[in-house]
Formats: C-alpha cells, sequence, structure tokens
C-alpha cells in the first residue's frame, strides 16, 4: 500500500471511520458474529442475545425485540475480514496505530460521501469542563474552549480515574460522572488535556477515556451515551413513569428528568432515596405506600452506569 506523505492521515483517519462502524455498541469491540436487528441496528450475536433475555429491546432505538428478529449477516462478516486485512497492513507499513487515529466518517447523515476538505470546514470544536479544584482556562490551542458549568454546550469532560484499576480507566460513581454520562459527553482522564498541552494540538481521545466506574465494572457506558447523543437517543428514561420519595437534594429527580422520564406522585412505581437503616423504616414506608412498587435509588444508578434499563426486580425493597 503506497500512499502520498500528505494522504496518510486521512486515509488513516478514514480506516478509523470504518472500525467504528465495524464495533458493537454493547461491549465496543468488533463484532464477532455480526447480527442485525429487524429495526437495522448491529451487535455481536451473543451481546444482542444478551440484551433480549434482559431487556427486550433495541439497545440503540429501544424498539421491542424478540429472537427471531435478529439475522446473522454474511455481508457484514466479509466486510469484517477485509477491513482487518487493509487495517493490518496500513498499521504494518506506517507504524501507525489506527485506535490513536481522530476516525473520519465516511458517510455524514444524508448518506453523501464526506470528503475531507469538507469535513475540514466544519473543525471539531473541543467545550472542556474540569471537575477539579484548579481549571485550567489558558491555552492556545485552536477550537477549543473551557466551560465553568456543565450544559448541553459541553463536549468533554475532565475526571480523575482511580489509580488502581490496572488500566481499565475506571471512576468513583460520583454525581459529577452520573451527569457526564446522561449529556453524551466525552469522559476523559487528566492526562488527555496534559498531553494535548504539552503538543499544543488536541490528540485523539479513544486511549484515555473512562470506561466505567468501580462499582459497576467496565460496562462502556461513557461511550454508549456519546454514541447515543450523536444520533439523538441519549434521553436514558424516555418512557419511563415513576414517583421518586426522600430525594431531600433533587439529586435523582435531576438525574431522571435529564434522561426524559414522567415523574407524578400518581405513579405505582416509587424511587427511594431515603438510607434505609433499619427494617422498621422500610415497614414504615411499605405501610405507607400499600400497593405500590418501592425500587431503590440503586436501580437509577446501575440504568446510568450501564447507560441501559436494567432489570429491576433485584431492586425491589
Amino acid at each position: 500500500m503506497s500512499i502520498p506523505e500528505d494522504k496518510i492521515e486521512i486515509i488513516g483517519g478514514l480506516i478509523a471511520g470504518m472500525e467504528k462502524a465495524l464495533t458493537c455498541p454493547v461491549c465496543n469491540l468488533q463484532f464477532k458474529i455480526p447480527t442485525v436487528t429487524r429495526c437495522g441496528h448491529s451487535f455481536c450475536k451473543s451481546c444482542i442475545e444478551i440484551k433480549i433475555n434482559e431487556i427486550g429491546k433495541c439497545p440503540t432505538c429501544a424498539e421491542n425485540l424478540t429472537q427471531n428478529k435478529i439475522f446473522c449477516t454474511e455481508q457484514k462478516r466479509l466486510m469484517l475480514s477485509r477491513f482487518n486485512n487493509l487495517k493490518e497492513s496500513f498499521e504494518k507499513e506506517y507504524g501507525l496505530s489506527i485506535s490513536q487515529i481522530t476516525p473520519i466518517e465516511a458517510y455524514d447523515k444524508e448518506g453523501d460521501f464526506t470528503s475531507h476538505s469538507k469535513k475540514s470546514r466544519r473543525e471539531k470544536q473541543y467545550r472542556i469542563l474540569r471537575f477539579n479544584k484548579d481549571p485550567t482556562t489558558d491555552t492556545d490551542i485552536p477550537n477549543i474552549s473551557f466551560e465553568q458549568e456543565l450544559s448541553t454546550k459541553v463536549t468533554h469532560i475532565i475526571l480523575g480515574e482511580v489509580s488502581n484499576t490496572d488500566g481499565l480507566h475506571l471512576v468513583k460513581p460520583t454525581r459529577e460522572y452520573f451527569l457526564a454520562i446522561l449529556f453524551g459527553c466525552h469522559i476523559i482522564n487528566e492526562k488527555w488535556l496534559k498531553l494535548c498541552m504539552e503538543q499544543g494540538k488536541m490528540i485523539p481521545e479513544q486511549r484515555f477515556e473512562i470506561q466505567g466506574d468501580i462499582i459497576h465494572g467496565r460496562t462502556g457506558a461513557p461511550n454508549k451515551a456519546r454514541n447515543n447523543r450523536e444520533i439523538g437517543k441519549h434521553l436514558l428514561f424516555k418512557g419511563l413513569k415513576v414517583n421518586i420519595i426522600g430525594d431531600v437534594e433533587n439529586e435523582y429527580y435531576t438525574y431522571i428528568r435529564l434522561g426524559d422520564a414522567d415523574i407524578d406522585e400518581k405513579y405505582d412505581d416509587i424511587i427511594v432515596c431515603y438510607s434505609l437503616q433499619d427494617a422498621t423504616t422500610l415497614d414504615e414506608l411499605k405501610e405507607s405506600y400499600k400497593g405500590k412498587t418501592l425500587i431503590s435509588k440503586d436501580w437509577i444508578d446501575a440504568c446510568i452506569c450501564n447507560f441501559e434499563i436494567v432489570k429491576k426486580d433485584r431492586y425491589i425493597l
């Protein structure tokens, strides 16, 4: 493969874009036995079978799914084989890792081919929020700005990861982490921003992305949330109808409303935010809310940290 020097980064970006298109949104790895759903979304066969058993819906668009509505695709399997040969050849010849190259989408949302010149006219913008005590606000790097508060304008959030997680890039499941997921931002560790500053340019985020939290593990929730934001399907709790009790600081009200749930006292499912120290308190709640289903707030935590509506059975009080 012989590519002009000035085109190597462009071709690498297109290959990286192809790899992204061949990645399962559930496990965030390259498809293993690629499978397409009736609603048109692709997953590993084992991943989508597990999700159907767990939630009975497509993880991407939430359409109801059953096992007879998924189909293995020979065409995509052949694409994977040819892609891996192309990727291996490129990396070997040019000494570059595709995982460290910013992906370039081969097609835009209208299905038209996206040329590099067209893409360069809409430079990527970095609106960064740092959840720490001493945020940086000064830089000469173009297309970058530092935000003072979380909003829909923020594209990247910097969080400090826990040091003893064997390189898995895990963080504590804090309020900041929950909000970052619900907003669908890039969630990156501090090292990424430090290297960007040292090199005077923005570098690919992939190697520095937070992959989960120390309680729920490497779930890939930040990546799933961001991918869903890009296609306008990041409202995690859309369609959920619940009541909330004991939420003194409106913390869980904020999470659930950000996910577009409907909250009202008339609903039978009740999210319990009280700290239940003894059985007496729980018995009193059950007596006060007879006929209602009391659900621990831990269920909301689990949904956010997996970026999917997990089964609530184990969280019913």
